[in-house]
Parts: C-alpha cells; structure tokens; sequence
C-alpha cells in the first residue's frame, strides 16, 4: 500500500504551459519585444534545453535565470537585460496559479483517505511558493520541495532524501511519485527505488530507457492505481 504520494508541480498539478504562454506574451508586451508566431516555440525550446542541463547537473537554477534570456534575445536578434526580464517574466508566471482540471478535487480527496502528499519540483521558489499558496493548497501538503531551495535537483538521490527527511523517512515501497517528467520524475524515483506514475495525458512516445511502474492518462486512472495498490489487486 502506498501512504505517501509525491506530486511533481508544472503539468502534473499546476497547467504550466498556460500559466508559461500568458506569462511570457505579458513580459514581451512589458519590454517592447516584438512577437511573432515563432517568439514563443524558440523561447519554449531554449528553456527546456536549459531546464535538462540543470537535470543533468550541468548548470544551477542561478544560471537559468539569466542564461535562457540571454540566448532567446541572441536567437531573435533582440536586445535587453537578461536578468531584468527573466524577473519580470518570474513575476508573472508566479501570479499564475492554473490548476489543471480535476487535480484540486483529486487532492482533497486523497488527503480525506489518509495518505500523505507532498509536492516536489524543479521549480524556482519565487515562482511555485506563491503558486501553491495562491491555489489555496499548502495545507494539503505533508512536504514541499523545491530544488532552488536545497540546491539539488531531480533526479539527483539526493533531492529526495530532502522530502524523505521532512516526513521521517519513510520506506521507498510506502512512497509513488508522480509526474510527466521522465528524466526528472521518473528517473529520479527509480533512483532511489520507489514505484513511479508517468503522467502522460497527450501520450507522448516514452524513452526506452526509462520505465515507469505505471502510465496513466488521467486523474481518473490515477486514482484507480492508487486505489487498486491499496486493496492488494
């Protein structure tokens, strides 16, 4: 039986990629910088190569904050402060929280059945502080861990044993992480032994590589994985 649920944030709970887009046209409005069709996917593409960097260990939260800027104005020929913007952009993104449909229901009930849920992500403090708070949720959760914080990103062990260590320690068979991130989610509660949910709701082509114990689309197959491991089928 599974006591102790550790949430992934962005696109597991919170939609992200909404708050992200309406965020991002906000600051481009806010610095004068032209957008095009092309603005927001070159933009999209550079924050995530920068984001797996940090997964890998190749760069701290620090350094994205202004190297993703820096190489999205050098991409569309722009000029600016990469800092400037990247903390005006934060600002938005923080006053954004857009919980993905069914997941505050999902929550409440869980947490109402006795299991311990914790969030965890690679998220930037200035940004998913505010949002949890904001969504009215802090109270549901046992731990929150945000990798800015500790300094230590998912999949790094490590992460995990900070939020291991803010609920005693539990045992990794008591303990299912869930998220979309196979590298980060994934990966990382295979590091540290623990059974894994890849939240996949667009049924995206996974790594071989990396196997989930579970695939589920919707809150709804969630809930039956969970519930199912706690009557023993």
């Amino acid at each position: 039986m599974y006591k102790y649920l550790l949430f992934d944030a962005d696109n597991t709970l919170f939609d992200f990629t909404r708050a992200s887009k309406v965020a991002f046209a906000e600051t481009m409005l806010h610095f004068g910088i032209e957008q095009t069709e092309e603005t927001y996917p070159i933009y999209l593409e550079i924050n995530k190569g920068c984001w797996q960097r940090l997964e890998r260990g190749e760069i701290t939260p620090r350094e994205i904050k202004s190297l993703r800027f820096k190489l999205f104005l050098d991409a569309i020929t722009a000029t600016g402060n990469p800092l400037e913007i990247n903390d005006f952009y934060l600002q938005m993104l923080a006053e954004k929280n857009y919980l993905l449909d069914g997941a505050e229901e999902m929550l409440r009930e869980l947490k109402s059945e006795g299991y311990s849920l914790s969030i965890i992500t690679n998220g930037l403090k200035i940004v998913q502080r505010p949002r949890i708070e904001r969504a009215g949720l802090t109270h549901i959760f046992d731990a929150i861990t945000v990798s800015e914080e500790i300094g230590i990103a998912k999949p790094d062990p490590r992460f995990f044993a900070d939020t291991f260590g803010q609920l005693d320690n539990p045992q990794a068979e008591d303990v299912l992480i869930i998220g979309d991130n196979l590298l980060s989610d994934i990966q990382g509660g295979i590091n540290i032994g623990a059974d894994t949910v890849w939240y996949n709701p667009h049924g995206k082509n996974g790594s071989t590589n990396i196997s989930p114990t579970y695939e589920v689309r919707d809150f709804a197959e969630l809930r039956k994985v969970i519930y199912e491991k706690s009557a023993g089928v």
